[in-house]
């Protein structure tokens, strides 16, 4: 919940990272009424978080964060499995890492878990925080696969609700358990201050580095498009902003940051698929550009309009592909 996917939170713009909310707030809310999201950033299996995370968890009107990929890390285990993560800014989201076993490893949890005696005993054991809260969270069914729990262990649930030889287990709603661990346990957590790196999957930065060309291109000419279609709906009143096309473009852009596409982890056809994606997005968003672009000189005159679309004063090169005509010159606006 919370993000239009499950995105990758290293190597999207920032901007990206608040539309992701944006668009995954939305659609909740358009689809299944204004209360129907839980209050939970659920991303259990991105590679890594930015510092920047909990800020905008925050101003996006969520209030808790979960994940299980941390403990997935290959040399150094984060100290709190329950926690308040600090942001740059200061703002502080609780935090909870589910410390359910995977298999193999002593360390790595899981959110597909299968419900059985064997979990619920190393979800307690796994803890390390046993001192400051006896409830703890597991994420059970087949979660990649889309199939969700099945009868076994819907039923180990059941008996297990008050078997001797293990932890108690219910079922009960995330919101819930965050907002019981907040009231128990939340004046008594520690703080984190710093992003959560994942010292594993390498290679996430570098790997299907056309695709990440493409993201960041995109990035850019969104910026620019929706800055002069802002632009030019102020100042030409014949002008119209494309707020569908442009929502458009993002759905597509937010898509293709999905954690197991951007840092270059799928197979090769998905990476054909997104590259002609990506080459949609900008014949649209070009359109936008240049409409607005038309817009906004049809109010200013001249033969030439020169934009800088950034926030600061730029004495950089600017290249045009033609020349002026004799007698021409040009003049700052």
């Amino acid at each position: 919940g919370g993000m239009w996917v499950e995105a990758d939170c290293n190597l999207s713009g920032p901007e990206s990272l608040a539309r992701q909310f944006l668009l995954g707030r939305t659609f909740f809310r358009e689809h299944f009424g204004p209360d129907a999201e839980s209050p939970v950033l659920w991303l259990p299996d991105v590679f890594g978080y930015a510092w920047n995370l909990p800020q905008l968890i925050k101003e996006a009107g969520l209030e808790y964060f979960f994940t299980i990929k941390i403990g997935w890390s290959q040399y150094n285990r984060l100290p709190y499995d329950t926690f308040w993560w600090q942001g740059l800014d200061g703002t502080k989201v609780l935090t909870h890492f589910s410390t359910t076993p995977e298999g193999g490893s002593a360390y790595a949890s899981t959110y597909n878990a299968k419900a059985t005696p064997e979990q619920a005993l190393g979800t307690w054991e796994n803890f390390q925080q046993k001192e400051l809260q006896s409830d703890l969270l597991m994420a059970f069914g087949y979660g990649d696969g889309g199939g969700g729990p099945t009868r076994e262990m819907l039923e180990n649930i059941r008996e297990m609700a008050a078997f001797p030889a293990t932890p108690q287990m219910r079922q009960g709603s995330v919101g819930d358990f965050y907002r019981r661990l907040e009231a128990e346990s939340g004046d008594r957590l520690p703080t984190w201050n710093g992003e959560l790196y994942l010292e594993l999957h390498r290679g996430t930065y570098t790997t299907q580095s056309r695709n990440k060309r493409a993201n960041r291109k995109s990035e850019f000419l969104l910026h620019d498009a929706e800055f002069l279609a802002a632009w030019a709906a102020q100042v030409n009143p014949d002008y119209v902003y494309p707020a569908d096309s442009l929502r458009s473009a993002w759905e597509v852009v937010c898509l293709n940051q999905f954690h197991d596409i951007i840092p270059g982890s799928s197979i090769g056809p998905v990476y054909a698929e997104s590259q002609a994606q990506y080459a949609e997005v900008r014949r649209v968003v070009e359109q936008v550009r240049d409409s607005a672009l038309t817009a906004l000189a049809a109010r200013t005159g001249g033969d030439l309009l020169l934009v800088n679309p950034t926030s600061f004063v730029r004495t950089d090169l600017a290249r045009w592909g033609s020349q002026l005509a004799e007698g021409q010159g040009l003049q700052q606006a």
